[in-house]
């Protein structure tokens, strides 16, 4: 039984206490005129009305007791009603009783969330550069809503080698404004969650200083320079021009083993800038031609003398002698440079050998 119940139950209680406690002060009244009543059957009416006004004093007594009586009963049920709020549990009653909702299927009210008041701004950085969050580097920066937010992304600079900005994000948009090879600056209003992304790389030149006596090829093509990304390899190939021979490579502080002076090729790496240097050198060649039986004396020549063509290289000399067999002389040598006048020298004397030292003047 609930708090509610209890509270009937002792009203009625109440109630039915106060009309007990009215029938008891009117049964004086109801018997004496339960007695009255034979002796008022002999009489007349006007008899009957004296018998009954000498009943109205003890009703009137009768009346002012119910009066009180209902009087006490009001201030009991007054009292009733005062102690309902404080009436206990229920004996035996192993939890109390809650209330009655009155309204039990009422949803309750949502709470609101409250409103962000910061923002995290996430760094992400890969290669040479950096990332600065209003002056400093950070993997993450929380602000304010609305703080405005300064953002540098720089390559970083470097002699050897070059760096740039490969690509810029924010939020997963690719910053199309951003410079390559130059600081990119840029403000952020934060009213959001923020990722900036910043990937970076390197790239290496590779130059070439190399005369017109030859030519260079980087990855088969004839070039000057060649911009590479870091990692990447090259194919370098050098070939002199015709009359010419190579005579000294350099690669960056390297110089390579040239073992055809005609013809050079490598595969390169570069991991920093890269200076090609070439040398060539101009070749000549001394054509011999001897007249006479072979038994009639031999000729040779430094450098030696291949299938009667001796070449010299810009800056050397070659020497050519003659040497007659045993009985015999060199009669004559006749030399010639280019197309101009022949020269001729005659020697008379048998057994003589001729010397002749050749260089460019």
């Amino acid at each position: 039984m609930n708090k509610k119940s209890i509270s009937m139950v002792r009203r009625l209680l109440a109630m039915l206490l106060v009309g007990l406690m009215v029938f008891t002060a009117m049964e004086p009244m109801l018997v004496g005129t339960a007695h009255a009543l034979p002796a008022a059957q002999a009489t007349t009416a006007t008899a009957f009305d004296s018998a009954l006004s000498e009943t109205n004093s003890p009703g009137t007594s009768a009346v002012s007791s119910i009066s009180e009586t209902t009087l006490l009963g009001e201030a009991a049920v007054n009292n009733l009603s005062e102690l309902e709020g404080d009436l206990p549990a229920e004996s035996g009653s192993e939890n109390p009783i809650d209330p009655v909702d009155e309204d039990e299927n009422s949803e309750e009210p949502v709470e609101e969330e409250p409103p962000v008041n910061e923002f995290t701004i996430k760094v992400v950085k890969s290669g040479p550069g950096s990332v600065r969050l209003n002056g400093e580097e950070y993997e993450t920066l929380t602000v304010p809503t609305g703080s405005e937010v300064t953002l540098v992304v720089s390559p970083e600079e470097d002699d050897q080698t070059h760096h740039y900005l490969q690509e810029l994000k924010i939020n997963n948009d690719v910053v199309t404004s951003a410079k390559r090879d130059e600081p990119t600056q840029l403000t952020i209003v934060v009213e959001k969650d923020y990722v900036v992304e910043a990937a970076f790389s390197s790239e290496n030149k590779i130059t070439v200083e190399s005369g017109a006596e030859g030519s260079v090829l980087l990855n088969n093509v004839p070039a000057n320079s060649l911009t590479v990304p870091a990692g990447d390899s090259v194919d370098l190939q050098i070939e002199p021009a015709e009359n010419y021979v190579i005579h000294s490579i350099q690669i960056g502080d390297q110089q390579p083993v040239i073992e055809n002076e005609h013809l050079f090729q490598t595969t390169l790496t570069p991991s920093q800038h890269t200076l090609i240097r070439v040398q060539y050198l101009r070749v000549y060649t001394v054509t011999i031609n001897q007249q006479g039986e072979s038994n009639w004396g031999s000729i040779e020549s430094t450098p030696e003398m291949l299938e009667g063509v001796v070449t010299v290289k810009q800056g050397n000399h070659a020497v050519i002698q003659a040497t007659p067999n045993s009985g015999y002389r060199v009669a004559k040598v006749e030399h010639q440079i280019n197309a101009d006048q022949p020269r001729i020298e005659e020697f008379k004397l048998n057994d003589k050998s001729y010397s002749k030292k050749l260089e460019k003047n």
